[in-house]
């Protein structure tokens, strides 16, 4: 090889480049040149045509988010108080609004970027009661509410008495809970609906109802968004005349699916829970088919006439859960148990196992399955028979499940979610774009403590993505009954905001039953 060879001059520059050697001239025009920003449309993504609601006594401020183009100059009047909105990340900017000392009302938010007022500009209603969506003096009683958010429009369905007989309807409702335009009927004229639970597609909408017959029969209809029938109802009930109380409905991306319990062949003592799909696209149905039965006590038991089934879909994929009672030989007698079914786009049961506790006797109150982050999340209510206090305080548990996985239920992984000495159920999850989820419930601690005064509240929560809980809060207003909450909710941008079956106007007592709908609005 040929060493290489260095010239004087080359050699003087590699040891003194700075000093020896001529450079390139530096390149400066970069100095002083204004970095581009993409231009931000100005809009609040908390509010709603226009709408924001917020309770004072659950927030003495709230942080008022508006989306705008990074750097702007933005000041929020609100109350007569000017204030400065700050960027807390890129385009988001946050004023921080007090209302722990306002009135109860509507209060106009003006926003001016960079020195220009906009053109739009929304309202925050403000109470301390929650927001009443339906009187039971109107309407009568009000059940089943679902929130729905269509192409960014917040809908409500619900069940109620406005006409006779009892039908479903879907109605849009802006941000602060005032309903909008007229309310669109789901269910035929000539069926009176005791409860209707709703799922909204593609611009359609599926409702699983169930008209009085010996108790129920559950039906299924499928219509666009304006109620114009594009599945004909189909009768669920199979001959018998004996549905049962409940059952789920939720939408994959391009079909249905819905699961429901029945008795077989008029035997009362004998039921199953079946599940059926429908493609409004094509009109096919798939189904039903039977995913859960009960059984003789050997050791498989029956379920109780008012039982939870939940069900989410994931892609061709859908989990099931439900409380079913459990032969044990120790104790010689039953104990309900949480169960959850896996099943394939054909109604095929490829897994159906128990969600376990930490109890030696565990008795199961409730379980129902959320979707979140493209992963189903069950929760499920547990208490320790063999507790000192007679009055057992109630455990909530959870899992997150891929929809991929192959494991048994009772291999879910199990996670400690709400494990103290206080009493919860009710639970309900919302998927939540800074958080892994929010979880509201129904707490029974008040009337663990003192039976004789204490009532059913509602506490929230953030959850982390290990489903470990952070602080929790409690909406003060709300009245319930056993089991008969039905919350559940939708983002508004950071927001949440949540629904369910309130009694105040029956005092709280299932003897007294008046079911209103009330709505309330979570701040983040």
């Amino acid at each position: 090889m040929t060493p290489a060879r260095f010239t004087a001059p080359l050699f003087v520059c590699v040891l003194l480049s700075a000093m020896a050697c001529p450079e390139a001239p530096e390149d400066n025009s970069h100095i002083g040149t204004p970095v581009e920003t993409e231009f931000v449309e100005p809009s609040f993504p908390q509010a709603l045509n226009g709408a924001l609601w917020a309770n004072p006594d659950l927030y003495a401020v709230v942080p008022f988010r508006i989306l705008a183009t990074s750097g702007s100059y933005i000041e929020v009047l609100f109350n007569e108080e000017v204030i400065l909105a700050n960027e807390i990340d890129d385009s988001t900017f946050v004023a921080a609004l007090p209302i722990g000392e306002i009135q109860d009302g509507v209060y106009p938010i003006t926003v001016t970027v960079n020195g220009e007022t906009l053109d739009s500009q929304p309202s925050l209603h403000t109470g301390r009661q929650g927001q009443q969506i339906t009187n039971w003096d109107e309407v009568g009683s009000a059940q089943t509410p679902r929130l729905h958010v269509v192409d960014g429009k917040l809908f409500l369905t619900w069940a109620d008495n406005r006409e006779s007989p009892r039908r479903t309807w879907l109605q849009e409702i802006n941000g602060a809970g005032q309903l909008q335009g007229t309310p669109v009927p789901l269910t035929p004229a000539d069926k009176d609906v005791v409860y209707g639970r709703a799922a909204i597609g593609e611009g359609t909408v599926a409702v699983l109802y169930q008209e009085d017959g010996a108790p129920y029969i559950n039906w299924l209809r499928v219509t666009d968004l304006n109620g114009e029938e594009v599945i004909a109802p189909i009768d669920l009930d199979n001959g018998s005349g004996i549905s049962r109380w409940g059952g789920d409905l939720s939408y994959n991306g391009e079909s249905f699916v819905a699961v429901w319990r029945n008795s077989t062949g008029g035997n009362e003592a004998f039921s199953e829970v079946r599940w059926l799909k429908a493609t409004p696209s094509t009109g096919a149905i798939t189904g039903p088919t039977v995913i859960a039965t009960s059984g003789d006590e050997n050791p498989i038991g029956g379920f109780l006439p008012i039982t939870f089934v939940h069900a989410e879909t994931i892609g061709d994929v859908t989990l099931a859960t439900f409380t079913r009672d459990l032969y044990d030989e120790l104790l010689e007698m039953t104990i309900a148990r949480n169960y959850a079914v896996m099943v394939d786009g054909e109604g095929g049961v490829l897994q159906e196992g128990m969600l376990e506790d930490q109890f030696n006797f565990g008795f199961g109150f409730e379980t129902k399955v959320h979707q979140i982050k493209g992963s189903f999340v069950p929760l499920w209510t547990v208490a320790d028979l063999m507790h000192d206090d007679t009055n057992q305080p109630h455990q909530i548990y959870g899992s997150i499940v891929d929809p991929s996985t192959t494991a048994n239920p009772s291999d879910y992984l199990l996670t400690e979610v709400l494990i103290d000495s206080e009493a919860r159920s009710q639970m309900t999850l919302v998927e939540h774009p800074e958080h892994f989820a929010v979880m509201a419930w129904v707490d029974e601690r008040s009337r663990a403590q003192d039976i004789a005064t204490g009532r059913y509240e509602m506490f929230f929560t953030i959850l982390d993505n290990e489903l470990q809980p952070g602080e929790e809060r409690k909406i003060d207003h709300g009245v319930f009954v056993v089991d008969g909450s039905q919350v559940n909710g939708q983002t508004l941008g950071p927001n949440v905001v949540l629904v369910w079956c309130d009694e105040r106007k029956g005092g709280g007592s299932v003897l007294n039953s008046k079911p209103e709908i009330f709505m309330e609005t979570l701040w983040y």
